[in-house]
């Protein structure tokens, strides 16, 4: 009996020693089966700020990081204090199973949240490798065929959240220094994120600032084509006078033909079958059937005029309808709306309001387009034109007591 005894005695004396290892790591298990779920949310938080940017950084941090730090140790220890304190079976160690069954009932409600840790594994580094990801997309070996669709347009829609995703993961380093937790995993990878300093967010506001520049110079580039575009119709100037012969009664033309104005009285004019009768227009003195032509006409104050190109076999005699389809190809202005007399009519917006107008005509190619001299921009462009015959220039001026006038391109020039 003395020999088992003494065996006995050993076995017991071990168990005391395997206790003081582990001893050190129960106060660990104590703190997280105190703290129940809070650190699994916590830790979700801080680990995945994509998803929880708002997340503050946890009062428990250190005791997350010392968790990760240990990985599966504290269950392992567990493990073989069991194995220790029972190498004979549950015969032979009755009280020591008692106890031990205590403790398990005590932990068991709390298994979850060990296993939950446990469980994440790698998740933390594939967060912390998106985290880079985004931070320096210069790194993607990736090719994307579309560039302004691809990293580019992705930065300009996260706006300032890679700042301050950086600012939050070196905010969260220096609590773990202050801590001083073991460097886990991923912590290894917020010290190399650490290590980059403020290159992350130079080589940010510098993309930003390249991509100010290409938007300024796109502009630059679109306004030099619109004036490229306007100078190239210029340069086919017409000298265009008004038919008098042609003009409603209640229009008066000026002397030199290249203003008409819409009086209060009517005037007194012979009737001619040239003549509008209804709608206060004019025709242009010199019809076109062939080449490209350019006038512009100062509409003044004048919130109610139409200016464009008409067939000569339109109807003169009573109201008539602006539109191609009569033989009218015309842009005006109604109150404060601009409308091409399309069939029906379409509503054309303008950044600047006009006081000046350019008409081209391309006979050939069948092609009306409209200038704003404000910012030399096309307001609109009739394609496909069917004139089959020939074509006039075309003045509607129905607000009364305002002139519009043809403007003198050479004597400007």
């Amino acid at each position: 009996m003395t020999e088992p005894r003494k065996e006995m005695d050993n076995v017991l004396l071990r168990n005391d020693n395997e206790k003081a290892e582990v001893s050190e790591h129960k106060g660990i298990i104590a703190n997280v089966l105190a703290l129940g779920s809070r650190p699994i949310k916590k830790m979700i938080q801080t680990l995945n700020p994509f998803d929880n940017e708002k997340a503050g950084v946890s009062e428990h941090q250190g005791i997350i990081a010392n968790i990760l730090a240990l990985r599966n140790r504290p269950i392992q220890l567990y493990n073989k204090m069991i194995q220790t304190l029972n190498p004979f079976g549950e015969a032979s160690m009755t009280e020591h199973r008692k106890e031990i069954d205590n403790e398990k009932a005590e932990v068991s409600e709390h298994q979850g949240i060990i296993a939950n840790i446990l469980a994440l594994r790698n998740q933390p580094i594939q967060l912390y490798n998106k985290m880079i990801q985004t931070l320096n997309p210069f790194g993607i070996a990736k090719a994307e065929d579309d560039r302004s669709t691809g990293i580019v347009a992705r930065i300009c829609e996260r706006g300032s959240q890679p700042f301050q995703l950086f600012e939050k993961f070196r905010r969260f380093s220096v609590n773990q220094d202050n801590e001083k937790t073991e460097v886990s995993e991923p912590q290894g990878i917020i010290a190399n994120i650490l290590a980059l300093g403020n290159r992350p967010i130079q080589l940010y506001h510098q993309m930003i600032q390249t991509l100010n520049h290409f938007d300024k110079l796109e502009k630059e580039n679109d306004e030099l084509r619109k004036e490229l575009e306007w100078r190239r119709a210029r340069n086919k100037t017409d000298d265009i006078t008004l038919n008098a012969e042609t003009a409603h009664p209640y229009l008066s033309i000026a002397g030199d033909k290249k203003s008409l104005k819409y009086e209060v009285q009517q005037q007194k004019v012979p009737p001619t079958p040239e003549r509008f009768d209804s709608t206060v227009c004019v025709l242009g003195s010199e019809g076109f059937s062939s080449e490209e032509h350019y006038w512009e006409v100062d509409v003044g104050s004048s919130t109610d005029w139409d200016l464009g190109v008409a067939r000569k076999s339109i109807q003169r005699k009573g109201k008539i309808s602006l539109s191609p389809k009569e033989g009218f190809w015309a842009l005006g202005l109604k109150g404060r709306d601009y409308w091409a007399k399309t069939d029906p009519w379409t509503r054309v917006t303008v950044q600047k309001k006009p006081k000046k107008i350019g008409v081209y005509l391309s006979y050939q190619e069948g092609r009306v387009t409209f200038f704003s001299l404000a910012d030399m921009s096309v307001l609109f462009t009739f394609n496909d034109c069917s004139f089959s015959e020939v074509v006039y220039p075309f003045f509607k001026n129905s607000h009364k007591e305002t002139a519009i006038r043809i403007s003198s391109i050479k004597e400007e020039e």
